[in-house]
């Protein structure tokens, strides 16, 4: 097995071209309560907090493992831990589901410090809606997470338009100096999900779904599910993040089967007789599910893919 903790620190962005990441939603032993300094957004807003992950919690060591990702395929799992000792120390953006614009600040600290001080990575948890937003600069730069799954919230985030209701929200009242052009680059839900009309699904872009139904057929893939992971690589003081998009691929197989069937034939006096017999047939096997990186994206600073995968290459 690929020790994919030496591989991640060996070079990142090459394991995000291997492999779909999926982190999980914020590290073991962080609570928000405890572990962010919380302001309460108001009018259009109310229901949302504004959280700043207080400094000593910014950083955890994370373990790699290559394994179902809650209903998305095998995915090279991040799992983060305040309170581990072993693992990759990265510094680490949790998601609040209640709704939440939840910030980091990565320090211009001295390169000379050791990883657990000072790491080269950086990860937030699973998009699957959520917009991210930057600010700062390379050396000193903040990461916005913004998003909620609804739950006690209960305050909507414009639809189709909730992109622009977390820009908002950053801009309200001037949270942390952000007015509304001064954002150094974002990832929007719309950059890794679109949704399907008359389905109700949220999916990939409809082009990647098409080219594989074609190549493979619609009997063999089912449908196509999108979400994206961001995460950044820290060179000398100089900072760089990155959007892997991601496509969950429901498909099935038509494997051969042996079935049986009666045959009647006319014998001698013309007497009928029927015998069983057996005979190969095609049925298609239950839905199954892989996760595959689609494209790497550099989304701060400035904008440029960095890798690109055939779609041909995404099924075994």
């Amino acid at each position: 097995m690929p020790d994919y903790e030496a591989l991640m620190r060996q070079d990142v962005r090459a394991l995000a071209n291997q492999y779909a990441f999926y982190p999980s939603d914020r590290a073991t032993g962080f609570t928000f309560g405890a572990d962010a300094v919380q302001t309460d957004m108001t009018g259009a807003f109310a229901g949302f907090k504004h959280s700043a992950v207080i400094n000593n919690k910014t950083i955890a060591r994370v373990k790699l493992e290559l394994k179902e990702s809650n209903g998305r395929g095998e995915a090279l799992c991040v799992t983060p831990s305040l309170t581990a000792t072993t693992g990759v120390p990265v510094y680490f953006l949790p998601w609040d589901e209640r709704g939440a614009a939840v910030c980091l600040t990565i320090p211009n600290a001295s390169t000379a410090l050791p990883e657990d001080q000072h790491p080269s990575i950086f990860f937030t948890a699973v998009l699957s809606g959520c917009m991210i937003a930057f600010k700062g600069t390379q050396q000193n730069p903040t990461i916005y997470h913004c998003g909620t799954a609804g739950g006690a919230v209960g305050t909507a985030t414009g639809g189709a338009n909730s992109n622009k209701f977390f820009k908002d929200l950053l801009a309200q009242a001037n949270v942390d100096g952000i007015s509304p052009g001064a954002l150094a680059g974002k990832i929007k839900s719309t950059d890794y999900m679109v949704t399907n009309l008359g389905t109700g699904r949220t999916d990939i872009a409809p082009n990647v779904e098409r080219d594989l139904k074609q190549r493979y057929g619609s009997r063999i893939v089912k449908y196509v599910s999108a979400w994206g992971v961001c995460f950044g690589k820290r060179t000398g003081t100089d900072w760089k993040f990155y959007h892997q998009v991601n496509a969950s691929i429901f498909y099935t197989k038509l494997e051969t089967v042996i079935r049986q069937r009666q045959v009647s034939k006319k014998g001698f006096l013309g007497i009928t007789k029927t015998r069983t017999e057996d005979y190969p047939a095609f049925a298609e096997s239950d839905v199954m599910r892989v996760a595959k990186p689609i494209e790497i994206v550099r989304v701060f600073p400035g904008t440029g893919t960095i890798k690109q995968i055939d779609t041909i290459s995404l099924l075994p």
